[in-house]
């Protein structure tokens, strides 16, 4: 029963890592893109 308790707190512990991760991925994805256009857009201008 104990090692149950610990194994879901480990898995919910790890999901919560998981989905960190894969928002930090989302986010910098995101800045890679808008730092694509800003560069894309710096070059047109000049």
């Amino acid at each position: 029963m104990y090692v149950r308790v610990r194994e879901k707190r480990f898995l919910s512990g790890f999901r919560t890592s998981v989905s960190a991760a894969t928002c930090l991925r989302n986010a910098r994805s995101t800045l890679n893109v808008g730092v694509e256009e800003a560069t894309m857009l710096g070059s047109l201008a000049s």
